[in-house]
């Protein structure tokens, strides 16, 4: 089957500033909703999240949507899942739309997890018999079984995800609408949710919306890039992670930007990050170096679930994300296993790096095995321009003699 599921033609989308702006707009939103009158000027403290949108997408399709933070990825996953309308604009679906936009979305926090299936359900558009015909797939896929008795809001934010997307992909879906809410949970859960995706795009269309490159690059047949509400590309994956890197680039041009380390990110269910302290090895200003030469890291960790593989790496990364180099305890040290409750303390000294002029941040990520537990940007920096001439990314220590030799 190739027919088209999604139709989204030249979508506009603002919203208001302040609380001022705020209530107008919901104003006007209510008068041109009860007479059909236009609302498509923008007003003083209104700004467009979303501008000249258009995108067809098929049956057995999947596209990602790619951008830094708002960009408009979000705003377009809720007008295609119809919980907001646009301004200016078209969005028309065919058949079934199952949206899993966060994890609160379409959960009582009081109602328990059994309740909450049959609610989201109906939210949903699904009947008592739909939710009762897959009740017991929706709970064998989410593992919550021992705690569906429990109201929601006594649950994780790893249990809630996999509440919400246990429902979400047990509905028969045309549509299936993911935001980055992935990022939640456990590493196996999250490669078991992939491969029921993998599943679904056979007879579904997906949208995608992610910060992770790697989930775009495996799982998405197109990716589009947003940019301040606007279409920068539309095409081949690889071209549109180029395309979100260069647009990374020119925002850095003024500052040391981050985002190129996908996020920020903390699995609490697993592991705390209980002290972090960093020591340059050179005395200067904050910030901006003369020269660059290394530091010393010291970790104070606890686990809370057994660590089998822990692995910290600490990659050095230029203002546009291109990686200088790394390290990673994976080397230079026995595998750290921990059990529930433990802490440990780990130390790193890094030296002779000899980094030229140019602007830097410095990320520690910490992994067990292939699961994601924790990144965070611990440095930037500047160095200055100096005279002595340097070429590519750092300068090497080096030792010079000189040898005279007689004559033959």
């Amino acid at each position: 089957m190739s027919d088209t599921l999604v139709t989204v033609d030249d979508i506009w989308k603002k919203f208001p500033r302040n609380q001022r702006a705020a209530r107008r707009h919901a104003r006007r939103q209510l008068w041109s909703q009860l007479t059909g009158s236009s609302n498509r000027e923008l007003l003083t403290d209104e700004f467009w999240a979303l501008q000249e949108f258009s995108l067809q997408l098929q049956r057995g399709e999947a596209v990602g949507i790619i951008g830094l933070n708002g960009s408009g990825k979000s705003t377009t996953l809720s007008i295609i899942a119809d919980h907001q309308q646009p301004d200016r604009g078209a969005c028309r679906t065919s058949g079934k739309v199952s949206a899993f936009i966060n994890l609160s979305s379409g959960l009582n926090m009081n109602l328990s997890g059994l309740e909450n299936i049959y609610l989201k359900g109906a939210l949903d558009g699904r009947t008592r018999q739909e939710m009762r015909d897959a009740l017991d797939d929706i709970v064998d896929f989410s593992g919550l079984s021992g705690h569906l008795q429990m109201p929601v809001g006594k649950y994780s934010s790893g249990m809630k995800m996999r509440l919400a997307f246990s429902i979400a992909i047990h509905t028969s879906p045309d549509i299936l609408l993911v935001d980055e809410v992935l990022s939640v949970g456990d590493f196996e859960f999250r490669q078991k949710c992939m491969e029921r995706m993998q599943e679904i795009r056979k007879q579904a269309a997906v949208v995608l919306v992610t910060h992770s490159m790697n989930d775009v690059s495996r799982f998405c047949d197109r990716a589009i890039v947003l940019d301040k509400g606007k279409m920068l590309f539309d095409g081949d994956v690889g071209d549109a992670i180029q395309v979100y890197r260069n647009a990374e680039s020119e925002l850095a041009a003024g500052g040391v930007s981050t985002s190129h380390v996908e996020k920020e990110f903390e699995n609490t269910d697993a592991l705390s990050v209980l002290e972090v302290e960093f020591d340059d090895l050179a005395d200067t200003t904050p910030d901006a170096y003369d020269a660059f030469d290394g530091f010393k890291l010291r970790l104070r960790l606890q686990a809370h679930r057994p660590i089998r593989n822990l692995v910290i790496g600490i990659p050095i990364k230029r203002h546009n994300g291109d990686m200088i180099t790394a390290v990673t305890s994976e080397h230079h040290s026995e595998q750290i296993t921990l059990d529930a409750g433990d802490c440990a303390d780990l130390e790193v000294s890094v030296s002779h790096l000899g980094l030229n002029p140019g602007r830097y941040s410095i990320v520690i990520g910490i992994v067990d095995g292939p699961e994601f537990l924790y990144r965070k940007v611990i440095k930037t920096l500047r160095i200055r321009n100096s005279e002595q001439q340097t070429w590519g990314n750092y300068t090497p220590r080096s030792d010079w003699r000189r040898v005279i030799t007689g004559r033959s």
